[in-house]
């Protein structure tokens, strides 16, 4: 699997809209030394060599909002698997451009005070009908599905692609 396809899945199971710019780093070491993009050489690299169980690969997206993930290989496969699949997740993602970490906090403290509404100052991101506790593990795992059937019935590289053409 590539970074960028790595990437692609990351943006699906977060529920996010691939809109900008990501990294990912290996360890204490920034594994690309430039954000990747559209056409970049390193985002078409094979992970399975650079990961070793239980190694922390950090995947960061939006750098205004700079939210970081660490991932980590709890195990190796011992076979192919065949359509990727979200095994478990709780509460909504950040919507996107919600400003980071510390506004993401903010959001949360105003849901709880007024949980049927949002407050004025977060609707243009959230909208009325964002939940915080919301996530859909059997939703995720069917747009994981329909991505997985277009990648490979399209035969594309997922660099830079935006997962809203399948």
């Amino acid at each position: 699997m590539s970074f960028a396809l790595l990437h692609q899945i990351i943006q699906i199971v977060m529920g996010w809209e691939n809109s900008h710019l990501y990294q990912f780093e290996l360890g204490e070491h920034a594994f690309l030394e430039t954000p990747m993009h559209t056409g970049d050489e390193d985002a078409e690299l094979l992970i399975d060599s650079f990961l070793a169980e239980q190694s922390p690969l950090t995947y960061i997206y939006d750098f205004g909002d700079h939210w970081h993930h660490q991932l980590i290989l709890e195990a190796s496969p011992t076979n192919t698997i065949a359509v990727p699949q979200c095994l478990d997740g709780q509460n909504a993602c950040p919507p996107e451009d919600s400003g980071g970490n510390r506004l993401f906090q903010q959001l949360l403290q105003a849901r709880k005070k007024n949980p049927d509404k949002a407050d004025p100052q977060w609707q243009q991101w959230i909208g009325d009908n964002w939940q915080p506790q919301a996530f859909n593990l059997d939703a995720v795992n069917e747009e994981l599905h329909a991505f997985w059937l277009w990648y490979h019935a399209e035969n594309v590289s997922p660099a830079g692609d935006n997962h809203d053409e399948y």
